[in-house]
């Protein structure tokens, strides 16, 4: 038997009563008296408790406006061992009465989880994410980028039809309705954008001498469209502000912002397995298409010649490394293929070569 002074509160006046508790060890029983009351008895089995301070609550689970207000320290420790002993705790009870130390390693632990998660996992979540985005989207967003891209750039009509009947020849399993341009500028470049756009710049053009190079580079980038690795990239740089977006259940707010950067399309620098996975893709369509896929290696030979004299803007975003063009190499000498001349794509070459300004 245990005894010691607590004040009852019986959930209906703010005033407390003093009283004598009386607990017994062998039955769990918690007796008192307030005046004015009849005798009230609690079992230990129907109690849960919170801590507050030096003191604690103890609430019947059949009554949760009543409650005993005890601050006797060793009849607080005796009670929370008690029910250690006697599993009666549950996790948060646990987790309340462990001491300072214990919570401060417990939320640094915590915070470390946090920032692991935040630097590692959130952002290959936000870029598998882009599989709930609608491939409507990709169009929308291409789009914003395209309509005032082109107002500041010219175009080469008469290049930009004949690229589009050249791109009409091949078989390039596209999951977006395909549309080239040709912009009129000395800039060493091309980039494709998620709604299907790909442009193509007339100094990268001249720098090719066959149509297999220009099979090549069309490969590559559809395989960016077809992998949606531009609204992946844009994913995984705002990872942070997606995570927020879904944790609050704001889908239109994810939207809205992968469109606000929707004007960093064009100088997008993807990963290096994105861009492996579109050589790789690209040399499989050149193949496929009986297209000797050696055009892919004389393309990045004569971009990475043209780069040390000069800095193409295409190295800034499709770096053409020594160790790209040996893994190239190497997967394509891994495949067994078979090339046809293709005359139709030969003409076409020829004509957009003859198109030049000043030819």
């Amino acid at each position: 038997m245990y005894q010691t002074t607590a004040i009852f509160f019986d959930g209906k006046t703010s005033t407390g009563h003093r009283v004598e508790l009386q607990v017994n060890d062998r039955t769990g029983e918690f007796r008192f008296h307030p005046s004015g009351f009849n005798p009230i008895i609690w079992q230990l089995d129907d109690l849960r408790y919170e801590r507050y301070g030096n003191y604690i609550e103890l609430k019947h689970r059949n009554d949760s406006l009543a409650f005993l207000q005890i601050d006797d320290a060793v009849f607080i420790d005796s009670f929370i061992e008690h029910l250690k002993r006697k599993s009666k705790m549950s996790p948060y009870e646990r987790l309340i009465s462990l001491g300072f130390k214990k919570h401060l390693l417990i939320a640094v632990s915590l915070f470390a989880l946090i920032v692991a998660a935040y630097l590692l996992l959130l952002p290959v979540v936000a870029e598998k994410a882009v599989t709930f985005i609608p491939l409507s989207f990709d169009k929308y967003l291409g789009s914003l980028f395209m309509s005032d891209y082109m107002n500041e750039h010219s175009v080469d009509t008469t290049r930009s039809l004949l690229l589009n009947d050249f791109a009409e020849e091949l078989e390039l399993n596209n999951v977006q309705a395909l549309n080239f341009t040709v912009v009129d500028s000395e800039v060493v470049n091309a980039f494709a954008l998620p709604s299907g756009d790909i442009v193509i710049f007339s100094g990268l053009l001249d720098k090719m001498q066959s149509y297999e190079e220009l099979a090549g580079l069309i490969g590559h980038e559809v395989m960016h469209i077809n992998g949606r690795h531009s609204l992946r990239m844009l994913c995984k740089n705002l990872a942070g502000y997606i995570f927020l977006s879904v944790l609050f259940s704001d889908i239109n707010g994810i939207m809205g912002l992968i469109a606000e950067n929707a004007h960093n399309l064009n100088s997008l620098s993807y990963s290096r397995e994105y861009e492996r996975e579109a050589d790789y893709g690209g040399v499989s369509l050149m193949i496929q298409n009986k297209i000797n896929p050696e055009g892919m290696l004389q393309l990045f030979d004569r971009l990475q010649e043209s780069s040390k004299l000069t800095v193409p803007e295409l190295l800034s975003t499709h770096p053409v490394t020594d160790e790209r063009i040996r893994y190239i190499k190497t997967y394509i000498e891994e495949q067994n293929y078979q090339t046809e001349a293709n005359e139709s794509l030969s003409l076409l070459f020829s004509l957009l070569k003859a198109a030049a300004e000043g030819e």
